[in-house]
């Protein structure tokens, strides 16, 4: 967590600063500008109340206090100041993206008694009086990117917020889990995966889907995808699009590795390729794309599709497939996992295809910056 003064004027080394880490301990608390940074001398300790207040006597020095309120021990520093207005304040943390999203949201730190004083002398908390605003965190640093970390709502008179390390969105579904990523647009999708032994009975295994297309708008829209079966085999993955169907001459045996990829080349063709790299078996088909100008690939998912109707639920639950190598790139080269930079969810598969009804299948978070995963089927 950031306590910090700031200049416009000087955007960047104009601010001075007091960094809060999580976890307490020796150093986890400092003080200073660009030029020179130090620890105040504090070892809170997890759960420790800590008061932090950056004061400009507006005379060429700026003091930084810091406080555990839990110990009852308190720090302060100076250092010499000249030729700077002030204009900016912020509480703000620093949430690192490459790591993957938790399950359900998770609150990081709450702030509290939150209040700023201006050169002459008016006083409030974050609401003013003047002007305020949320920093969001995204994967693309904008709107259209997936929220990694946001502040909740104020309160206490804009004097309390909280910040909040955020899941990804959710869809529930009637037969689909895994996860999907859109705005792209995209013109390339690869995932790696290993083929499952079938299951007893043989809907429990689901097929795995890695889907390029166009979501929203009138239809027909664009599409093609690859689905593979579990089992193996001659005839176990198959290509569909708007224009053609079929399968590939690529026959897996279970616990082969596969590379799977669909390229659009943005002039009217799907190349869609398979490779098992256990075998060394490579096979790629070209077809034609339509909807070429009209609707972009806006769209791109790796799922395993199932049959509830057809499933059996296990006695506990079972991993059904692991997918690795998750990379996709835009139209004007921008490459990235399932957590962007673009705006990315995940996909429940649920009795009732609502959040109302039993999980039947669903995707662990995502891992290594967005580029794996598993699908379990749930027991119930």
């Amino acid at each position: 967590m950031f306590v910090t003064l700031g200049s416009a004027a000087h955007p960047g080394s104009g601010d001075v600063v007091i960094q809060i880490q999580p976890g307490g301990g020796a150093g986890s608390i400092g003080y200073g500008n660009q030029s020179k940074f130090a620890p105040f001398g504090l070892n809170p300790n997890v759960g420790d109340q800590i008061k932090a207040s950056i004061y400009y006597d507006q005379h060429g020095h700026t003091v930084f206090t810091a406080t555990d309120l839990t110990q009852g021990i308190t720090r302060t520093a100076a250092l010499p100041t000249a030729g700077i207005v002030y204009n900016k304040a912020a509480l703000l943390d620093e949430e690192a993206s490459n790591g993957g999203p938790p399950a359900t949201d998770v609150r990081l730190w709450q702030v509290t008694g939150a209040r700023m004083t201006t050169y002459t002398g008016a006083r409030g908390t974050v609401t003013g009086p003047w002007q305020t605003g949320p920093v969001i965190q995204t994967s693309s640093g904008t709107a259209a990117g997936t929220v990694f970390s946001s502040p909740a709502g104020l309160w206490n008179g804009g004097a309390n917020f909280s910040v909040w390390l955020r899941a990804l969105p959710r869809t529930y579904t009637g037969g689909l889990a895994g996860y999907y990523s859109n705005r792209g647009p995209f013109r390339f999708l690869a995932a790696d995966m290993t083929v499952p032994a079938a299951q007893v009975p043989a809907a429990n295994g689901g097929s795995a889907l890695v889907t390029l297309g166009h979501s929203g708008g009138p239809t027909p829209r664009p599409y093609a995808y690859i689905e593979v079966r579990p089992g193996g085999g001659a005839g176990s993955i198959s290509y569909v699009s708007n224009a053609a169907t079929g399968t590939f001459k690529v026959n897996p045996a279970p616990g082969d590795q596969l590379a799977v990829s669909i390229f659009y080349d943005q002039h009217g063709h799907y190349s869609l390729t398979v490779t098992d790299t256990t075998q060394a078996v490579t096979g790629t088909v070209t077809v034609t794309a339509p909807h070429t100008v009209s609707m972009a690939r806006n769209y791109a998912e790796v799922l395993v599709t199932i049959d509830n109707s057809a499933v059996t639920p296990p006695p506990a639950d079972v991993q059904i497939w692991a997918f690795t190598g998750v990379h996709m790139t835009t139209y004007s080269g921008v490459r990235g996992g399932i957590l962007g930079p673009w705006s990315s969810g995940t996909m429940i598969d649920t009795t009732t295809g609502t959040a109302a009804g039993t999980v039947v299948t669903d995707a662990t978070p995502p891992a290594v910056a967005g580029s794996a995963f598993s699908v379990w089927l749930r027991h119930q």
